[in-house]
This record gives C-alpha cells, structure tokens and sequence, in this order.
C-alpha cells in the first residue's frame, strides 16, 4: 500500500514539471510573437517614413 502511494506522489510530481514545462514552453513562444510583431511594426514604419521622405 505505502509503495502504491509512493508511486502516485511521483507520478504527480511529474505531471506537475511537464506541465511547468509546458506553460514555460507556451510563454516562451508568445514572447518570442510579441518581438516579432514589435520588429515588424518598426520596419513598416521605418519604411513609411522613407516613403514619405
């Protein structure tokens, strides 16, 4: 029985760092959207400014 509870903690202890892994990983890539976005914004307004110059 105590084996059996010992077993369940560390399959909970695992499901708990996949899912920090997870959201780490999904944070990430929003991150790295949100510079990209923020790049593109620049240069199209770069590129209006040397429109209209």
């Amino acid at each position: 029985f105590e084996e059996r509870e010992e077993l369940l903690h560390k399959i909970e202890l695992e499901n708990i760092k996949f899912k920090r892994y997870e959201r780490g990983e999904l944070d990430a890539r929003i991150e790295h959207a949100k510079k990209e976005v923020a790049k593109r914004r620049k240069e199209r307004a770069e590129k209006k400014k040397n429109a209209e110059a």
